[in-house]
């Protein structure tokens, strides 16, 4: 399933992208937005990829969300 990525013209920060197996959702990388660094997170994408380290931060989804 193709992935279109997104970045900032003048950074070239990748700032979000849609992958077509979300429908009209996109992913967006909250730290990067005016406060994003305040943002509580919400869910956990791909949470089975985690390392053995790495602690659950919140509702953990194995791959995206359906």
């Amino acid at each position: 399933n193709p992935v279109h990525c997104y970045y900032c013209p003048n950074c070239t920060s990748h700032v979000y992208h849609h992958q077509t197996v979300m429908g009209d959702k996109i992913v967006i990388r909250t730290a990067l937005l005016d406060g994003g660094k305040g943002f509580k997170v919400a869910a956990e994408i791909f949470g089975k990829d985690r390392l053995g380290w790495q602690p659950e931060v919140a509702k953990t989804f194995p791959g995206p969300p359906q």
